[in-house]
């Protein structure tokens, strides 16, 4: 039976917590965890739908929601797709919920620059590293209300090629603490996780601001180096297995152990002093030390500094 099949047998009398009934619309994404799809009459939510197979810890899933929700400085933040209601179906079971829409083009357009050039014509670093600043920015407001993201990737932002202003997509899957209750992210992407993620064997780990600082450097680094990874290494093996050793290619050492692509390399350097010592900061001391890494306060003052050093000011 297939995922489209399932979702029209479970969601007859799909209803949000006014018990008004939600009519889905079209079906915009569909992950691990459940599909995302328009609500009929209501242009600028969406809904997200849990997998049946997902449905099983529903009170579990659904108390997270509830202490997300009851955050209201992140629920009524613009930059975030932060649930806003919960959705039930016929049996009052928690299957999902409501989340504002953002707009705007993946992150995974930075991935390229064939991809930034068609995707974001017009764009370079004085753009990118405006959306370095704005993820900091985003990423320093959530830990403020201890909310850490667990699973960092292109793929987990959208960003607005007019204004570079960036929406935080998939946040049901952050990590949160309320009521004296840690609720883990159970996701993750191994080739942005610090080594010391990397034995999880997939189980739901408590994270700290030093995790998501190691993730969010390798994607700052991807961002301002059109797709580089700083575990990427000629002779080496993949990104997980470089992380867990230690193997990068910064610096001389680094470079001289195997070194990336010639252009890669090219774009690193050309960065500003500042950022390529937050960068070595966060992979050579902060490897065996995570508070030693780069926190998003500094990411936000020389992603500030670079991009006003590109207009000349």
């Amino acid at each position: 039976m297939t995922h489209s099949s399932i979702l029209k047998n479970t969601l007859p009398g799909l209803v949000d917590e006014q018990r008004k009934p939600i009519s889905l619309g079209r079906k915009i994404a569909t992950g691990g965890e459940g599909s995302v799809f328009e609500i009929e009459g209501r242009p600028d939510t969406l809904a997200k739908v849990y997998l049946p197979t997902r449905q099983t810890s529903a009170q579990a899933r659904a108390d997270k929601l509830c202490a997300m929700i009851a955050l209201t400085p992140l629920r009524g933040d613009g930059r975030f797709a932060w649930p806003q209601e919960l959705l039930r179906n016929a049996n009052g079971q928690t299957i999902g919920f409501t989340m504002r829409r953002g707009t705007g083009v993946s992150l995974v357009a930075l991935s390229a620059l064939a991809l930034r050039e068609k995707r974001l014509p017009g764009w370079d670093q004085r753009h990118v590293a405006r959306v370095v600043w704005e993820i900091a920015v985003g990423c320093a407001l959530l830990q403020k209300h201890g909310v850490l993201i667990g699973d960092i990737s292109l793929t987990n932002f959208l960003v607005e090629p007019g204004t570079c202003r960036v929406t935080f997509i998939d946040v049901d899957s952050y990590q949160i603490v309320a009521g004296g209750k840690t609720f883990p992210c159970t996701v993750g992407t191994p080739d942005f996780q610090p080594p010391e993620l990397q034995a999880g064997n997939g189980r739901p780990v408590n994270i700290g601001p030093a995790q998501v600082h190691f993730s969010a450097a390798i994607l700052f680094f991807q961002m301002l180096t059109a797709g580089g990874h700083p575990y990427n290494v000629k002779r080496g093996g993949t990104p997980v297995e470089n992380i867990q050793a230690g193997r990068h290619f910064l610096g001389p050492k680094g470079v001289a152990s195997g070194g990336t692509t010639d252009a890669i390399y090219a774009r690193y350097r050309s960065l500003s002093p500042y950022l390529m010592h937050l960068f070595k900061m966060t992979f050579i001391q902060g490897h065996a030390d995570p508070t030693a890494r780069a926190d998003f306060y500094e990411w936000a003052k020389a992603a500030t500094a670079f991009a006003q050093k590109l207009e000349g000011n």
